[in-house]
C-alpha cells in the first residue's frame, strides 16, 4: 500500500528528506532545512576533528554517523546558514552510504527528534518563501528535474537563472509609469498641470505589449517535458528514406523493400541526437504518382506529416540525384546511398549501410531545431501562459481606451493597468495564495 505523502507544516518548522535519488547508491543525501537543522544533524553527526565553537557556515566537515543501535558509518556535512542556502533557511546536508536501511533509519531518528517530514517540493516551496526563487524560478526547477534530454535541461537552467523576473519587473515599471500618469490626469483633471497625451501614453503601452507578447509567444515554443520535436523524412519512393530511418534510430522501426511503394503509413520512431536530444523521426510514403486510393491516401499522410513537422529532410535519392519536384525551400537536403553512389548530390551525403554522414546529419538537426524558436526564460506552463495572457489582453485595451482620447475613459484604463499589474504579480509569485502554491509545489517529488 502507497504511503501518504507528508503534510506541508509551517516555515518556522524544521524539515528532513531524502534529497537524492531512492533506491540502493554509493552516497545519498539527507537534507534538513528550517531553525533546528544545525541542532538535529549535530544529534547523530561527530566531527572527525572537533572545533571550538562548532561547525562554521559554509563548511564541509568529514565524521562519523551515530545511530542507536548501528556501528557508526562514515558521513560528510554540509552546513549552511541562512540566508546564503537553497532554502534561504539554516540547511544541513548529510551525505551518507546510500544503503536504503540506514537512510531509512537516519529519517527516523531525525523525525523523532523533532524534525518533520517534508512535502513534495517543500525545500523548493521554502526557497521561494524566502524570496530565494521567484515562482518561475520554481517551475523551472520542476522542469529541470524532470527534463528527459539535454535541450529541455538547458531550457530549465536559463529559466531558473532567473532572466524573467528582469523582464517582467521592466514591464511592471512600464506599466507603473503609465498608470501614475492616468491617475494624475483623474486627480487633477482641472488643475493646470501638464499631462501626457493619451496616445503618447497608448504609444508606450504599445512597447509593453510586445514585451508581454515576446514572452508568451517563446514561452509558447518552448518544448515542454513529455514532448518531442518531430523530424520528417521526406522524398521520391525508393530513395532509401525507410533505411536511414532505421540506421539512425538504431532498430528496424520502417519496413526496407527493394521495390518502390513500400511505405504506406507514416512510420516513427525516437532518435537520439548528438546533444541528447530525442526527436521523433517519421517516414513517410515516396513521393510518386498514385495509382490507388491506398496510394493516394498514404501521399495525403505524408504530406500532412511534413506539414506538422517542426523539421523536413528532404531525402535525395544517391543513385538518381535530380532535384526533387516539390521540394520545401527550408528542408533540409539528404543524399543518401552514398557507398553506391559517386555524383555530387545536394545535401549531406549518407549511408545506411556504413554510416557515412549519419553523425553529421544528426548535427545539422540539431542545429536546425536549436535555431528554431527563442530561448526565452521561462519554461512554458499553462499557468505563466494563463498570466501572460491576461496581462497582454488588459493591456491592449488599456492603450485602446488612451488611444480613444476620451477623459471619461481614463479611470477605465487604468482599472486595466491595474489588472494587468495583478497578472504579471501572479506570474512572478509577488501576488499569489496557497491555493496556487499547493498547485505548483504539489507536482515536485519529496525532497526537492
Amino acid at each position: 500500500m502507497a504511503l501518504a505523502a507528508p503534510e506541508r507544516g509551517t516555515p518556522d518548522d524544521t524539515v528532513v528528506a531524502l534529497s537524492s535519488a531512492p533506491g540502493a547508491s554509493a552516497r545519498a543525501v539527507v537534507r534538513l532545512s528550517g531553525p533546528r537543522a544545525w541542532a538535529l544533524a549535530g544529534e547523530v553527526f561527530a566531527p572527525a576533528t572537533a572545533r571550538a565553537g562548532g561547525p562554521r557556515a559554509g563548511s564541509r566537515e568529514d565524521g562519523a554517523l551515530r545511530l542507536p543501535g548501528w556501528p557508526p558509518a562514515p558521513v560528510v556535512a554540509v552546513w549552511l546558514r541562512a540566508p546564503r542556502s537553497y532554502t534561504g533557511q539554516d540547511v544541513v546536508e548529510l551525505w551518507v552510504p546510500g544503503a536504503p536501511p540506514l537512510v531509512r533509519r537516519l529519517l527516523l531518528v531525525l523525525e523523532a527528534a523533532g524534525a518533520r517530514p517534508a512535502a513534495p517540493g517543500e525545500f523548493t516551496r521554502r526557497a521561494f518563501l524566502t524570496g530565494r526563487l521567484d515562482l518561475t524560478q520554481a517551475e523551472a526547477v520542476l522542469a529541470l528535474t524532470t527534463a528527459e534530454d539535454a535541450a529541455l535541461a538547458r531550457a530549465a537552467l536559463r529559466a531558473l537563472a532567473g532572466g524573467a523576473r528582469g523582464r517582467v519587473d521592466e514591464v511592471k515599471a512600464a506599466l507603473t509609469d503609465v498608470l501614475a500618469h492616468v491617475e494624475a490626469a483623474i486627480d487633477f483633471s482641472e488643475e493646470e498641470i501638464d499631462h501626457a497625451p493619451g496616445a503618447a501614453l497608448a504609444a508606450r503601452l504599445d512597447g509593453a505589449a510586445s514585451a508581454v507578447r515576446a514572452l508568451l509567444t517563446a514561452g509558447r515554443a518552448r518544448p515542454q517535458a513529455g514532448t518531442e520535436p518531430v523530424v520528417a523524412l521526406v522524398g521520391p519512393a525508393n530513395a532509401g528514406k525507410s533505411s536511414l530511418l532505421n540506421a539512425l534510430c538504431g532498430a528496424p522501426a520502417a519496413l526496407v523493400s527493394p521495390h518502390a511503394g513500400t511505405t504506406r503509413d507514416v512510420v516513427g520512431a525516437s532518435w537520439r541526437l548528438p546533444s541528447g536530444r530525442v526527436a521523433r523521426l517519421l517516414d513517410t510514403a515516396g513521393e510518386k504518382p498514385a495509382t490507388s486510393e491506398v496510394e493516394a491516401r498514404a501521399l495525403d499522410l505524408a504530406r500532412a506529416a511534413a506539414a506538422s513537422a517542426d523539421l523536413v529532410v528532404q531525402v535525395v535519392d544517391g543513385l538518381d540525384p535530380r532535384p526533387p519536384a516539390n521540394g520545401s525551400s527550408d528542408a533540409l537536403v539528404v543524399t543518401t546511398k552514398a557507398d553506391l553512389a559517386h555524383s555530387l548530390g545536394d545535401g549531406l551525403r549518407t549511408s545506411a549501410v556504413t554510416g557515412e554522414g549519419l553523425l553529421a546529419l544528426g548535427k545539422a538537426v540539431d542545429a536546425a531545431l536549436a535555431g528554431r524558436g527563442a530561448a526565452p526564460e521561462l519554461t512554458g506552463t499553462a499557468r505563466q501562459e494563463a498570466h501572460l495572457g491576461r496581462a497582454l489582453e488588459a493591456v491592449a485595451r488599456a492603450a485602446d481606451l488612451l488611444r480613444g482620447q476620451d477623459p471619461a475613459r481614463a479611470e477605465l484604463a487604468a482599472v486595466e493597468l491595474g489588472a494587468a499589474l495583478e497578472a504579471l504579480g501572479e506570474l512572478t509569485g509577488a501576488v499569489t495564495t496557497d491555493d496556487v502554491l499547493d498547485r505548483v509545489f504539489g507536482q515536485f517529488c519529496i525532497g526537492k
